[in-house]
């Protein structure tokens, strides 16, 4: 199991906590979440009360979603990348002491799981708020049934079965179905993503898609005889931010990855006497502008209700359509002073991906243009030659967010003048640093290359820090860097 690395998450966490007993709320082991209402068994049939009208008529489909989902809280599973489970809980933390559609008695203290993260209880205003905000996550998925029993195909389809899907998707919706079976007695997962198929087709329901085309996405995971049912929020991954509208990037670093980088700098003791009102984010290798979008995005607060991309829990027929009204305008609100003001300057070698790269900060500009003005300059060439540096009046006034994610390392594969390279890096590092504030990070191939780095920068009186991180199946180590 993880660990977490600082003892004020676990401050927070005892702080958010509570037992069972305290909330009054639980679910018994073995029965769905959200489960539809059992029909009665008697031999004799009582006649219908006038006064309480009946849940599977039509017209009461509001009140059913009222009774069943509305009022109620559920288990919500946080997927994540491999190697970054303390940095996701830690913003999954953070994000839950600030819930504004929390009932006090959720037991809402999140814990480590096999597959993520695990909050045991929150109501559906709260995962909307979260899948709008979370960024070092990928999936966020809400439990319609927990440890349904399913050791034969019979129990498996009775367990979907009792899920009331009406509440949830309207009729026609596309639905794509993921299995994952382990140590089960059922493992054949094509054969059971065919009879949950069947199940969601017999419901009025289409099948079919992936998870890019589909409507909404039903994941699957049956464990040890016990069916976990889980429903996507988002739809697609929650690193398709919506921001970019060109990509073309050969190996763009992922977003979540690329937040995880910005939130662990952020919180490094060299950040100390950083001023965030003071920045101008460079960005040497742009590639499609991950790094620029995700500064953008952390250092203004901006949240996926900023995003033109709909989630898919939105389109849930029990989505509340005024809290997803009121997030998406609040997200775009001005603050309480003036418009901040950001300076962003690109620069690669590659003009197509320049262009790109500009095109993508500019559209995430024009969609928070209420809330900061963010300035674009951009520039062909490379960042080690006189032709790739930034010219911008506003770096000697501020404090330089330098990001590098240079294009080197594996591309130049087993090439002895990589090392070099990355040599030159760090003393225009050192040399930029000498003319004004700097503050940042790289990433490099290896750790020979880091240590050599460190240790030129380290000469030039700036403060180091080091981290590793996988990317691209590959442990890649960062540098983080300051004088300020």
């Amino acid at each position: 199991m993880a660990t977490l690395r600082e003892d004020g998450i676990e401050k927070i966490l005892r702080k958010t906590s509570t037992t069972d007993a305290e909330s009054g709320i639980g679910h018994e082991e073995g029965s769905p979440i959200l489960m539809k209402k059992p029909t009665t068994t008697s031999r004799t049939k009582s006649k219908p009360d006038p006064e309480q009208p009946n849940d599977a008529e039509p017209g009461n489909l509001e009140r059913r979603i009222r009774r069943h989902i509305v009022g109620r809280s559920f288990s919500v599973e946080v997927l994540h990348a491999k190697g970054i489970d303390s940095e996701c809980m830690e913003e999954v933390v953070t994000l839950l002491g600030d819930r504004p559609h929390t009932k006090s008695r959720e037991n809402m203290a999140p814990s480590f799981a096999r597959a993520g993260i695990v909050i045991p209880e929150m109501n559906l205003r709260s995962m909307i708020d979260l899948t709008y905000r979370l960024r070092t996550a990928r999936e966020i998925l809400w439990c319609l049934a927990e440890k349904a029993r399913a050791g034969s195909h019979a129990e498996f389809e009775k367990a979907l079965r009792k899920i009331p899907m009406e509440l949830l998707f309207a009729p026609g919706t596309r639905i794509h179905v993921r299995v994952n079976s382990l140590g089960s007695r059922l493992y054949h997962e094509g054969m059971l993503g065919e009879l949950a198929e069947k199940v969601l087709t017999d419901e009025g329901f289409t099948v079919g898609g992936d998870d890019d085309t589909a409507d909404q996405i039903i994941d699957l995971r049956l464990e040890k005889n016990r069916l976990r049912v889980g429903l996507s929020l988002a739809g697609r991954p929650l690193t398709e931010r919506g921001w970019k509208k060109e990509l073309i990037a050969i190996a763009p670093l992922r977003e979540d990855l690329a937040a995880v980088l910005l939130r662990w700098l952020v919180n490094l003791p060299l950040w100390k006497g950083v001023d965030s009102e003071m920045l101008h984010i460079s960005v040497p290798f742009a590639g499609s502008g991950t790094l620029a979008l995700e500064a953008l995005a952390h250092l203004l607060d901006v949240t996926g209700a900023a995003s033109p991309r709909r989630f898919a829990v939105e389109s849930l027929v029990c989505a509340p359509e005024a809290t997803i009204a009121h997030l998406r305008k609040k997200a775009l609100e001005p603050g309480a002073g003036p418009a901040r003001k950001v300076s962003v300057w690109l620069n690669d070698v590659d003009g197509a991906q320049l262009t790109a790269a500009v095109t993508n900060v500019e559209h995430l500009a024009k969609l928070i243009a209420p809330r900061a003005e963010v300035s674009v300059a951009s520039n062909v060439g490379d960042f080690l030659s006189s032709s790739g540096q930034p010219n911008h009046p506003a770096i000697a006034t501020a404090v330089e967010l330098l990001l590098l994610n240079p294009p080197y390392g594996d591309r130049l594969g087993q090439r002895d003048d990589a090392p070099g390279i990355y040599q030159a890096l760090a003393k225009l590092i050192t040399t930029r640093a000498g003319k004004h504030r700097v503050v940042g990070f790289c990433l490099c191939p290896s750790g020979e290359i880091l240590a050599a780095m460190r240790k030129t920068l380290s000469a030039a009186k700036l403060k180091t820090s080091s981290r590793s991180l996988l990317h691209g199946g590959k442990t890649v180590e960062v540098l983080a860097f300051a004088r300020v």
